[in-house]
């Protein structure tokens, strides 16, 4: 029975809270295991993405925006050509308009993050939910008589 606790928990849950905990924490300390490459000058890779960045603005964006780059190359909510595009245009950028995309893409990175601990909760309390009934399934087949012993006493 222990060993069947053991073996749904860390088949089920500890996996999945390590994964999302683990993101949710290097994205507040802003060091993500996610990061990119600079192969030239002017290139970033990205899970096998070439993307092309002036230099200059890299450098200036790093420096005010640390994480900036990297939550343009992680967003879930754009594609490869629309990552390209800002990289592309942040040259052109104010600061107005280079704080607002921080801000649009640091709330985005908050609520995702927000959302996967209420999934991973809901998950937890599911997979307790599923566990308690399995064990009082176990516990009422341990309490009545087999058939086989029923029969002999026959």
């Amino acid at each position: 029975m222990r060993n069947m606790q053991y073996l749904f928990k860390t088949t089920l849950v500890i996996p999945l809270v390590f994964l999302l905990f683990s993101s949710a924490a290097a994205a507040e300390t802003g060091n993500s295991e996610v990061s990119y490459k600079r192969t030239k000058e002017n290139t970033i890779v990205h899970q096998g993405y070439t993307y092309e960045i002036d230099e200059e603005t890299r450098r200036k964006i790093e420096k005010k925006y640390p994480i900036l780059i990297e939550m343009l190359l992680t967003t879930k909510s754009m594609e490869q050509d629309e990552r390209q595009y800002w990289l592309d245009i942040l040259p052109s950028m104010t600061d107005d308009q280079v704080d607002r995309l921080n801000e649009i893409l640091s709330n985005e990175r908050k609520k995702l993050e927000a959302l996967e601990k209420e999934y991973v909760q809901e998950i937890e309390r599911i997979n307790q939910k599923h566990l308690e009934e399995w064990e009082r399934g176990q516990n009422a087949q341990d309490k009545q008589p087999s058939d086989s012993s029923s029969r002999s006493k026959e």
